[in-house]
C-alpha cells in the first residue's frame, strides 16, 4: 500500500508554498499588515490615501510589493478624492 498525500499540490511544493508569501493580498491580509480594520482599508483606498486594489472579477487584491513599497516610503497619501 502506498501512502498518498491529500494535498492538491504536487509532491515537494508544500515547503516552497509555505516559504513564499503570496504576491497578491486580500483585504483581510492588508488590514492585518496595516493594523487597521477591513473597512478602514477600503476607506483609505477610496480616499486616495493608499494604493488602490486590483479588480479581479469580483475580488479586490493588492500587490504585496506595492503595499510594502508604499509603507517603506512613509505611507504617504497617493491623491484621488479628498478625505472628508
Amino acid at each position: 500500500m502506498v501512502a498518498r498525500s491529500t494535498s492538491p499540490e504536487p509532491p515537494g511544493t508544500e515547503q516552497r508554498s509555505a516559504a513564499l508569501p503570496p504576491a497578491a493580498l486580500n483585504v483581510k491580509q492588508v488590514a492585518s499588515l496595516l493594523g487597521v480594520s477591513v473597512r478602514h482599508v477600503y476607506r483609505m483606498a477610496d480616499g486616495g490615501l493608499m494604493p488602490r486594489p486590483l479588480k479581479l472579477g469580483g475580488l479586490n487584491r493588492w500587490h504585496r510589493a506595492t503595499i510594502e513599497t508604499w509603507l517603506a516610503d512613509g505611507a504617504k497619501p497617493l491623491g484621488g478624492r479628498k478625505p472628508r
